[in-house]
């Protein structure tokens, strides 16, 4: 047993929104292990994936805690923290109770050494913040504002979603296929500072035109209602797994907006929860072939499935959950990148203290994202874990396209540094139509051909014959006429090149109009 010391790893997030549990200012301090655990099957609250995301991070840690390889003297206890109001839930309040929470972790509890946790990024920007002054170490597995990969201003905050290549990847790609105008559909309750709005900064500044903006909560006929209003080809999703496969599915069954001139792009895999037939109809996945997404382009190691399999298994050995809830926890949560939070926080103190069980807390200081590049910890997102020199993990993304089976092939990948988008070699992306020809981005204008046999045709050939009689008609008049006084002119004689001028301009002008249709296609 691990009993001769004992580290404290807090975990912050929104307990508040959990039902039976009591506190002690913002420490939880009774009921979490008699929680009525059926209020966390809901796909679509927030409890769910907070819930998950911190059975995660605590497998990992009891796991760790067995393990004599890695703090062979130390053991891991767990403090849980609510960052979340008990009452009002405004922005503000939101905020204030975050860095709230964050400043009593750091100045009441010296025990803890590390946090995990925080939900949302719009409150991890300003708890991070406080923990990088108090030097504590912040792992995210939810995160996604590029904010937060500035190490001068969050130096102790590293996440184990990788983050740095997102945003211009897609921009580099509609690049690639000459794309000038797409649609958008974000969360309605989503922030300009995640990782939406960094990808659509991304886009406009390859002079991309943005044909539309919407904000939606997932419901596909809405969505229907406001694409109908732009003529879009090229549509990028950014929600999450189960709202993205219910607008695009949900369009496919209207046979609205999913077919051969359409490409869809999304920062996550469509992925369908409950009954997707009953929602979506009985072939619905043949619809998701050229759907572009982003994914892990890395091989998982014996290692990585090793753990995966552990991690499954401890969460079946505690918990009786429906088929549709069960694939949600381990397809749509961050899960298993919570998982790999505490992972790589234990490894990082292991870097630090090892053996010694008689540590100070000024061992575990000045423990920045540095710290945690390269510790050797083998997780189940990566293995090895290392991060990137913003504090993101650095396992390759990619772009992958679907079949009508919903398998991914993975096509191109590229860099925040990048300047190209690059095709892996022997790979194309393969769109709706079956092709690797990337559609047109908008409506193609092409001439109408007109045949001679037409009459069309006949009446523009009769009225370009009978334009230059009176141009020929008129240039007469006026040599007959140029010597002539206008005194002794006549009203005939003022009415005839006149006529003829009038006439010619008519003719004119007609010609243009006939000469100039086109058909839209």
């Amino acid at each position: 047993m691990k009993n001769a010391s004992s580290i404290t790893i807090a975990f912050v997030g929104p307990y508040a929104i959990f039902k039976g549990l009591s506190y002690n200012k913002s420490l939880v301090v009774g009921g979490y292990d008699q929680l009525n655990l059926s209020q966390f099957n809901d796909q679509s609250k927030a409890l769910f994936y907070w819930y998950w995301h911190q059975v995660g991070a605590q497998i990992n840690i009891d796991r760790i805690n067995r393990d004599p390889n890695i703090l062979p003297n130390t053991s891991i206890s767990i403090k849980r923290f609510n960052n979340f109001p008990l009452k009002s839930r405004k922005k503000g309040s939101i905020v204030s109770n975050a860095m709230m929470t964050a400043y009593e972790i750091a100045t009441e509890h010296p025990d803890v050494v590390a946090v995990f946790g925080e939900l949302w990024s719009d409150t991890t920007i300003y708890s991070a913040e406080i923990f990088s002054q108090f030097q504590l170490p912040l792992c995210g597995s939810a995160q996604t504002a590029p904010k937060l990969l500035d190490k001068a201003k969050f130096p102790y905050y590293i996440q184990t979603l990788p983050l740095s290549p997102v945003p211009k990847l897609f921009s580099l790609a509609l690049r690639s296929w000459n794309v000038k105008r797409l649609a958008v559909i974000i969360p309605d309750s989503g922030d300009d500072s995640d990782i939406c709005g960094s990808v659509i900064v991304e886009i406009e500044r390859e002079k991309i035109d943005i044909l539309t903006t919407i904000r939606s909560s997932g419901d596909s006929t809405d969505v229907a209602q406001k694409l109908m209003k732009v003529d879009a080809r090229y549509i990028f999703i950014c929600m999450s797994p189960d709202a993205t496969a219910d607008i695009y599915f949900g369009l496919a069954k209207k046979k609205l907006f999913v077919g051969p001139q359409y490409v869809w792009l999304s920062i996550n895999y469509p992925y369908p929860t409950g009954n997707a037939t009953e929602k979506y109809g009985a072939n619905y996945a043949e619809n998701a072939k050229g759907f572009i997404s982003l994914w892990s382009e890395d091989e998982p190691t014996e290692n990585q499935d090793a753990q995966w399999e552990y991690l499954i298994k401890a969460v079946d050995r505690n918990h009786t959950l429906e088929e549709a809830v069960r694939d949600a926890v381990f397809y749509t949560t961050n899960t298993k990148d919570s998982y790999d939070c505490t992972g790589l926080l234990a490894y990082g103190i292991h870097k630090r203290i090892g053996s010694n069980a008689h540590f100070s807390r000024e061992d575990l200081s000045n423990m920045s994202y540095s710290v945690f590049q390269d510790t050797g910890y083998r997780g189940i997102t990566s293995d090895p874990f290392y991060l990137t020199d913003h504090g993101d993990s650095s396992r390759v993304m990619s772009l992958v396209y679907l079949d009508e089976t919903m398998n991914v092939t993975a096509f191109g990948r590229g860099t925040i540094s990048a300047s190209e988008f690059v095709l892996i070699p022997g790979k194309h992306p393969i769109f709706y139509d079956g092709t690797s020809v990337p559609p047109s981005d908008g409506p193609v204008f092409l001439p109408k051909t007109m045949k001679m046999a037409a009459v069309d045709g006949i009446c523009l050939i009769a009225l370009v014959v009978i334009g230059i009689m009176v141009a020929i008609v008129f240039a007469i008049s006026m040599l007959y006429f140029r010597k002539k006084s206008a005194g002794t002119l006549s009203i005939s004689d003022f009415f005839e090149p006149h006529g003829g001028w009038y006439d010619d301009l008519v003719c004119h002008d007609f010609l243009v109009f006939w000469s100039t249709l086109r058909v839209q296609v």
